[in-house]
C-alpha cells in the first residue's frame, strides 16, 4: 500500500559554532525541496532536501530540525539532521529519519 504524505516544512536552524543568524541575516538558506521517501532502514521513511551555506565563512555544525504532525494538525515527534564543515556556498543534502508515523511536517492551514 503506498502512503501519500504531504511534506512542507518547517524547519529551525541553530549552529554549534554561532548564532543561527548574524544581525538579520540568515547562515543557511533551505531549498524547497523537502521530500519523503522510503529508506530499507526506517519504517517511517526518510525526509531528504538541501540547503545552501549563505555565509562567508564555514559552518562548523547546522542542524535542520523538522517538526512532524498526524492528520488532526497534532504534533507528535521531531526529527533532525546535523550537517558538519559547510563550505560558504556549498549545498548540503541532508537526510532526517522519520522514527514514528506522520501525516505532514507542516499543520494543515
Amino acid at each position: 500500500m503506498k502512503r501519500r504524505m504531504t511534506v512542507l516544512m518547517t524547519a529551525t536552524f541553530l549552529l554549534v559554532a554561532g548564532a543561527a543568524r548574524a544581525g538579520d541575516s540568515p547562515l543557511l538558506k533551505l531549498d524547497d525541496n523537502l521530500r519523503a521517501e522510503s529508506d530499507p532502514g526506517s519504517s517511517y521513511g526518510v525526509l531528504t532536501g538541501s540547503a545552501v551555506n549563505v555565509s562567508d565563512h564555514e559552518l562548523s555544525s547546522a542542524f535542520v530540525t523538522l517538526n512532524l504532525y498526524d492528520a488532526q494538525n497534532n504534533l507528535v515527534g521531531n526529527t533532525a539532521a546535523v550537517g558538519q564543515h559547510i563550505a560558504p556556498g556549498q549545498r548540503w543534502i541532508y537526510r532526517a529519519y522519520a522514527t514514528l508515523r506522520y501525516v505532514s511536517t507542516r499543520p494543515a492551514p
